[in-house]
This record gives C-alpha cells, sequence and structure tokens, in this order.
C-alpha cells in the first residue's frame, strides 16, 4: 500500500467523532504524471482540515508540514458543534471507505475506538 490511514473514533458518541486522524504516503502516478486516487485523497483530507480548522467550536491541532503527510488531534468539541462534527465525520469516512474499496492495493485504513480519557 502507498498511502496509510489512521484514526481514532471515540467510544464516548453516539455519533460518528473523530479525535485523531494521520494520514501519509503518495500514489504512484500514471504515464501522464497523474493520480485519480492521489487527487481523490488530497480533496478530501484538505477539505477536512480547513473545515476543521475554520470551526470556533473545535480546538485542534494540525499538522501538516511536508507533502504527503497530514495529521490531526481534535482536543475538545463544543457541544453546539457535535452534530456538525459529526456530519463532517461521516462525509469524510465515507469518501476514504470509497477510496479503498476502489483502490484496495493503495490503501491501508484503520480505525480504533477509544474513550476520551485513557484508551
Amino acid at each position: 500500500p502507498l498511502i496509510t490511514f489512521h484514526g481514532i473514533l471515540s467510544a464516548d458518541s453516539k455519533k460518528t467523532e473523530l479525535l485523531f486522524l494521520e494520514v501519509s504516503g503518495h500514489f504512484k502516478a500514471d504515464k501522464q504524471g497523474l493520480s485519480v486516487p492521489c487527487a481523490a485523497m488530497s480533496a478530501l483530507i484538505r477539505t477536512y482540515g480547513r473545515q476543521i480548522e475554520s470551526c470556533k467550536g473545535l480546538t485542534v491541532k494540525i499538522k501538516a508540514d511536508k507533502a504527503g503527510s497530514f495529521r490531526a488531534e481534535i482536543e475538545s468539541i463544543d457541544p453546539d458543534e457535535k452534530g456538525w462534527y459529526a456530519g463532517i465525520c461521516d462525509f469524510l469516512l465515507c469518501g476514504l471507505g470509497d477510496l479503498v474499496r476502489d483502490y484496495p492495493h493503495e490503501f491501508v485504513m484503520e480505525l480504533k475506538r477509544r474513550r476520551k480519557h485513557g484508551s
């Protein structure tokens, strides 16, 4: 696999709530230098990052200091934003799930559940 996706979902919430997300790697480009799965993954992850960074109800640490690398850690979620954030997470995980199904040899996707305080 060329892309690894690791996420931690809250075990405390009934809604989809990513507490941690890390994506790393690159896709192999075709003869024209293009990669459909890479473009799709980049669009999903960048949009997720922009959305969570702009939400005043989330306290988040984002690190994307090099190409092919993204990390987000959600420190807190305002109760009024939980529904909105769950929708963002559902959208992201649906899109990533589609990519994993369409390109099974290109991805490793691992999701775990944990409580916010403790493991």
